[in-house]
C-alpha cells in the first residue's frame, strides 16, 4: 500500500503534466500568432518598421523591415544598419543635418504625426515617403518607434503631372488672347509694305527699308504661329505632310536657344522625292520638338563643342528622320526604360518623365518605329522611321510662299472683277484701310463697317458680290452675322468670307461645321487676291 506522501507526489506530477501540456499550448498558439503577424508585416502594402533611436546622438538601430520597405527604397535592414539610414537616404550632408534635426524635434517635442519625407532610393532616383510613426516604448537612454512607410511617389508625380496640364492649357489660351491681338496689327504692316512696294517708282533705300519692314514682320507671324502650335491642342487629324516642313518648322522654332547655348547644327533635308507621309502634323511635330530639346538638355553638360545633327532620308518605303547630338549618352539601364511613363534622369522639377513615352505612342499610331542608340561619353542618336504616302497626292502640302513669291502679280486682276462690290466689316480701323485701299486700287466699289451692328445694316440695305468680315468682335460677331444671313438671306451665305486671328477650337469648329471660307490673319496680299479670283 502506497503512502500518502507517494500518493500526494504522484498527484502533483500529474498536475505538473497537465500545466505543461497547456503551457506547450500556449506556446504553439503564441508561435502561429507570431508567424501570422509576420506573415501580414512580410505582404504589407506598406512599408513597415521597428528601430531605436538614441537621444543623445540620434543613432538609428532597426529591428524591423519589412519586404516592402526593401522594394520602396532598395536597401535591406542590414545595409541602413550598417551605413546609417541618414546615410543611406540623404548624399548631401546638408540634408542629412536636417533629416537629423527633424528626427531630434519630433523627439524633444513629443510630436508623432504623419509626415512626408523626399529622399532617394538605392538607385539613385527620387522617392516621397509618407512616414507615420508612432511610439511603443521608452527609457530615458533611448525610445522605440513603430513607423508605417507609404511610397508617395507615383502620386506625387500624377499631381504634378495634372498641374503642368492645367499650367499648359492656361498658357494655351493666353497664347491664342495674345495671338488675335497680334494677328491684327500684323495684318495692317504686311499688308501696307505690300501695297507701297508695288510703287515702281520708289527709291532704292526706301524699298530696301520697307523690305526689311514686310520680311520681319513675317518672322514676326512665324513666331506668333510657332507658340500656338507649340500651346494649342489638337484633336488628333490625319493628312498629307512634308515632313521636311515638320523638322524645319522644329528646327526654326528653337533656332535662337541653339545659338544662345553654343549648340551647332547641321541639317540635310532629302529632296529627291516628296517625303510624304499620312499622319497628323501637330503630333509629329510634337515627337521631333521632344527629341530635340532631350538632345538640347544632354549637350548643356557637355564641355568644348556642342553638336546637333538632323538629317531626313527614305529608306524603302518610309521616311527616316535621324536626330543625333554628340552629349554624354545612356548606359545600357537608362536605354531599357527611356520610353518608360514618367521615367526622367533629370532632377524634380526639370522634367516630366512623359515626353518620350508621348513621342514612342505618337510614331506607333503612325505605324512607325522609333530607335534610339546610345553610349555613356559617345552622345546619342534617335531615328524615327514612318511609312511613305501614295503618290496620288504629291501636289498637296502646306503653301508656304516665300516672301520674294508674294511680292508678285499684287494687283493683277482680271477686268471681269472691276466694279464688283465689295463690304469689309472690322472692328479694327487698319484693316478696315488696308482693305479698303487695296481693293479700291484693283477697281473693286468697295464699302466699310466698324461692327457687326452696322455691317448687318449695310447688309439689308444694299446688294455685295463678296462680305469680307472679321469674326471676333464686340456686340455682333462673325457667328450673329451668320446666323442673321442664314435666317433672312441665306443667298448671301456663299458671299461671306470670314477674316480671323482667333485660333480657339470653338472657332475652328465653326468654321467646319458652315463650311464658310476662313482668310486666317494675318495675311498677305497675294492670298486676298488669289480669294478674289477664286469668289468671284
Amino acid at each position: 500500500m502506497e503512502s500518502d506522501d507517494s500518493l500526494e507526489l504522484k498527484d502533483r506530477v500529474k498536475r505538473l503534466e497537465a500545466e505543461l501540456v497547456c503551457c506547450r499550448k500556449k506556446v504553439d498558439e503564441l508561435e502561429k500568432e507570431h508567424c501570422y503577424s509576420g506573415f501580414l508585416i512580410e505582404k504589407a502594402l506598406d512599408g513597415i518598421t521597428v528601430c531605436s533611436i538614441k537621444k543623445d546622438t540620434m543613432e538609428i538601430t532597426f529591428s524591423l523591415w519589412n519586404d516592402r520597405m526593401s522594394e520602396i527604397t532598395g536597401f535591406t535592414m542590414a545595409d541602413v544598419n550598417e551605413k546609417g539610414i541618414l546615410n543611406c537616404f540623404f548624399r548631401d550632408t546638408r540634408q542629412k543635418k536636417k533629416a537629423r534635426q527633424r528626427i531630434r524635434t519630433m523627439i524633444n517635442n513629443r510630436v508623432f504625426t504623419r509626415d512626408e519625407w523626399s529622399c532617394q532610393s538605392k538607385d539613385g532616383r527620387t522617392r516621397v515617403l509618407s512616414v507615420s510613426p508612432s511610439i511603443i516604448n521608452e527609457n530615458e537612454v533611448s525610445v522605440n518607434i513603430l513607423a508605417i512607410i507609404a511610397d508617395m511617389t507615383r502620386i506625387k508625380e500624377m499631381n504634378q503631372q495634372l498641374f503642368q496640364a492645367e499650367k499648359l492649357s492656361s498658357i494655351g489660351k493666353m497664347i491664342s488672347g495674345i495671338a488675335h491681338e497680334i494677328n491684327n496689327p500684323l495684318t495692317g504692316i504686311i499688308g501696307f509694305s505690300e501695297i507701297l512696294l508695288g510703287h515702281s517708282s520708289l527709291p532704292e533705300s526706301i524699298r530696301e527699308n520697307l523690305m526689311l519692314i514686310f520680311s520681319e514682320s513675317l518672322r514676326a507671324r512665324k513666331i506668333v504661329n510657332d507658340l500656338l502650335i507649340f500651346a494649342r491642342r489638337h484633336s488628333p487629324e490625319k493628312s498629307l505632310c512634308r515632313i521636311n516642313d515638320i523638322v524645319a518648322d522644329v528646327i526654326s522654332l528653337i533656332s535662337c536657344e541653339l545659338e544662345r547655348k553654343c549648340i551647332r547644327i547641321d541639317t540635310y533635308y532629302e529632296h529627291k522625292i516628296p517625303l510624304l507621309v499620312l499622319g497628323d502634323n501637330h503630333q509629329l511635330h510634337q515627337v521631333f520638338l521632344n527629341i530635340v530639346n532631350n538632345a538640347v538638355d544632354a549637350l548643356l553638360e557637355k564641355k568644348g563643342e556642342r553638336r546637333l545633327r538632323v538629317r531626313t532620308d527614305w529608306v524603302k518605303n518610309r521616311v527616316r528622320v535621324v536626330i543625333a547630338d554628340n552629349g554624354h549618352g545612356m548606359d545600357q539601364k537608362t536605354l531599357d526604360r527611356i520610353f518608360d511613363p514618367f521615367f526622367t534622369t533629370k532632377v524634380p522639377g526639370e522634367g516630366t518623365g512623359l515626353g518620350l513615352s508621348i513621342s514612342y505612342g505618337i510614331v506607333k499610331e503612325h505605324r512607325g518605329k522609333i530607335y534610339v542608340k546610345s553610349t555613356p561619353g559617345n552622345g546619342t542618336r534617335f531615328a524615327v522611321e514612318i511609312p511613305l504616302a501614295g503618290k496620288e497626292n504629291d501636289a498637296v502640302c502646306r503653301d508656304d510662299t516665300d516672301s520674294d513669291e508674294c511680292m508678285e502679280g499684287k494687283g493683277a486682276l482680271p477686268e471681269r472683277l472691276k466694279g464688283k462690290r465689295v463690304l469689309v466689316v472690322d472692328d479694327e480701323e487698319i484693316i478696315r484701310r488696308l482693305l479698303s485701299s487695296f481693293l479700291q486700287k484693283c477697281g473693286m466699289a468697295v464699302e466699310t463697317a466698324k461692327n457687326g451692328v452696322e455691317g448687318l445694316k449695310k447688309i439689308k440695305s444694299g446688294e455685295y458680290d463678296l462680305i469680307l468680315s472679321d469674326f471676333a468682335m464686340p456686340e455682333v460677331d462673325g457667328r450673329r452675322i451668320f446666323e442673321e444671313l442664314e435666317r433672312t438671306s441665306p443667298h448671301l451665305i456663299n458671299r461671306l468670307v470670314f477674316m480671323s486671328g482667333d485660333v480657339r477650337d470653338r472657332t475652328r469648329d465653326f468654321f467646319d461645321e458652315t463650311g464658310v471660307e476662313c482668310l486666317q490673319k494675318p495675311f498677305e496680299l497675294a492670298r486676298l487676291t488669289e480669294l478674289l479670283e477664286r469668289r468671284l
